[in-house]
């Protein structure tokens, strides 16, 4: 019998919090009429297709998810009084109904997904499956099969789904009574070329210019945020990337408008994470409390939340972390902000290391590509699934701009795991809606401008950090800088060079936090879990449901898979709730089996 901590059907779960569901048709039928109405979906007939809708309003320009649009800050489901000449940064889809059709695009990071082709578009994968009802085998063993940090979300053009696509950041679509896909913004820019086209870098002084105008973008951001009359939270760690955000909020002088939050990890990087993050807090003026008003909690099971969690993800995203399974999450008074620092990796080499990838002008081929493919992951052994998966892989790439492989290697971080990594992934009733302030296409430019060993170095993220405010680049991080900045053409002499400065650190910020804790219903207990156990069944039981499974994606199913599977549980530690490899193993897993039961093979 399978159960694998959920049945083996699955239910479409509609997103809730600040986001809604949709899928557009040109090819209704009173079949998928009946199924989606079924579901709970809101239909509305238009020129050449239909509107199905969950959880959104009615109105001409439709928000779903949070965004900063003409200098405002808005969260959804609502409707926008006019159309944004400048949406910028946040986790949204915007659906806009014009006489003649209706369009649809994202935030410039596609932090909420969306997915075209086979004549729909729809900010759900599962949707697309229950719509099209077709396996694509290939996207399947691409998208599902390797455990590598490349492949923890899906990382290809190509999905599971028959002829559905991912919509990249930068794409918008328009429907008619066809489908149609353009390219509205350069999001990620490409290096600066000469006027023959001839890749060049950027001189000192305009990659200067670049970065103290990404300082104003970003700040832009902060300011939009903070003028949004929402309680705001801010995530600080001794981490690069969340260092951006709080560097914005000392330049913007606010940091009474900001309550801070910091993730205390019980372990040694977790105690110098809270050293620092304290530290810095105390120094500039900041505070960890009042916390938002909590007025109750929604309150379910770790089975629900599994369940939510296979319809939200369908097969996108394989990280599976043990806060997936909390199932008690606060109701705020007034709907907050939480300020992320998710950004900070687009404007350094993050997948180079990953894939080896030393030689950073190495022009890009289909054979090198492969070559570093499966130097992480052994793929050799299993012919048929890379014979699947590569014509996909050379696909996306080839699509991606970029002429040497870093610069392709980049733009697939930024346009597949930067997307699902930092963008929704399991929207949920509660206090605060996330959203990422550090984007900045300025500083992409930046970035994609220098020398690719400079680029490498992250001398971007040392640069904005000190153009907003000087002191806080100088300040310690939990991993210390691997390079001396002050060695390059590129570096502005500062006061602080040769410097790491310390603050003490203040735990005891921490201590007020929880003494003020603003619940005016008592919070409810999480149901105690083994997570090991549970990371184990999943495995397990979906394997052996793949393998009984009448299908191509059986292969999958291997004696040494379920080895490798083995082996990680019984070295793994079941109080940790970050990454773990049996999880990953048993998500794709449960990806595989849940193809299979929502589409044909």
């Amino acid at each position: 019998m399978y159960d694998a901590f959920g049945p083996a059907s699955l239910d479409f779960i509609p997103y809730d919090g600040a986001c809604g569901d949709f899928l557009i048709t040109t090819s209704d039928s009173d079949a998928l009429r009946s199924r989606l109405s079924a579901l709970g979906a809101e239909a509305m007939v238009r020129n050449g297709h239909t509107v199905y809708t969950w959880n959104l309003p009615r109105g001409q320009h439709i928000l779903s998810g949070t965004g900063i649009f003409d200098g405002r800050f808005a969260i959804g489901p609502a409707v926008l009084d006019r159309f944004p000449e400048k949406p910028g940064v946040g986790m949204f889809n915007l659906l806009s109904f014009w006489p003649d059709k209706t369009s649809v695009r994202t935030d410039i990071c596609a932090h909420h997904s969306l997915y075209y082709g086979n004549g729909i578009v729809t900010n759900r994968l599962h949707l697309a499956a229950i719509a099209v009802g077709r396996l694509d085998q290939r996207g399947a063993f691409a998208n599902a099969a390797f455990n590598s940090v490349i492949c923890h979300q899906l990382s290809t053009i190509a999905t599971p789904v028959e002829g559905v696509s991912v919509l990249l950041g930068g794409e918008e679509v328009e429907v008619t009574d066809t489908v149609t896909v353009h390219r509205r913004d350069e999001v990620f820019p490409g290096p600066p070329t000469d006027d023959k086209g001839t890749p060049q870098t950027l001189t000192p002084e305009e990659y200067h210019a670049l970065v103290e105008k990404g300082a104003e973008e970003i700040i832009a951001n902060v300011q939009a945020i903070l003028d949004s009359g929402r309680p705001v939270t801010c995530d600080i760690s001794g981490g690069r990337d969340s260092r951006i955000v709080l560097a914005a909020v000392v330049a913007l002088r606010r940091m009474k408008d900001v309550v801070f939050n910091t993730k205390v990890t019980p372990n040694k990087l977790g105690d110098i994470d809270v050293a620092i993050a304290t530290g810095l807090v105390k120094e500039f003026g900041g505070s960890y409390h009042p916390t938002p008003e909590t007025i109750g909690w929604d309150v379910g099971t770790p089975q629900d939340r599994l369940l939510k969690r296979r319809s939200h993800f369908f097969g996108t995203y394989h990280f599976f972390p043990k806060s997936q399974l909390n199932s008690v999450h606060a109701i705020g008074g007034v709907k907050g902000v939480r300020m992320l620092g998710g950004a900070g990796e687009i404007y350094r080499d993050v997948f180079q290391k990953f894939l080896q990838v030393t030689d950073r002008r190495q022009p890009f081929d289909h054979p090198t590509l492969r070559r570093h493919l499966m130097a992480r992951e052994a793929w050799e052994d299993v012919p048929d699934i890379i014979t699947a998966a590569m014509p996909l892989y050379t696909a996306t790439f080839d699509h991606l701009p970029g002429a040497t492989l870093s610069q392709k290697v980049d733009s697939h971080y930024f346009f597949f795991r930067n997307s699902y990594h930092y963008g929704i992934k399991m929207p949920k009733i509660g206090n605060a809606e996330d959203i990422n302030p550090g984007v900045s296409v300025s500083l992409l430019k930046a970035a994609r401008g220098l020398p690719p060993e400079v680029k490498a170095t992250g001398r971007v993220v040392f640069d904005i950090t000190r153009a907003l405010c000087e002191k806080l680049a100088y300040v310690q991080y939990d991993k210390p800088w691997e390079v001396d900045f002050t060695q390059s053409d590129y570096h502005r002499p500062s006061q602080y060079d040769g410097k790491v400065l310390e603050f003490p650190a203040a735990p005891e910020l921490l201590q007020q936090r929880a003494e003020a804790a603003n619940f005016s219903v008592k919070r409810p207990q999480n149901p105690q879990i083994d997570f090991k156990a549970i990371c184990w069944q999943m495995f397990t039981e979906n394997f052996d449901r793949l393998r009984a499974q009448e299908s191509e994606l059986s292969l999958y199913a291997s004696d040494k898979l379920y080895e490798l599977g083995k082996t990680a549980w019984e070295n793994m530690d079941g109080d940790k709730a970050g990454i773990n490899r049996t999880g990953s193993f048993a998500s794709r897993m449960q990806a595989f089996n849940d193809f299979l039961t929502v589409m044909k093979d």
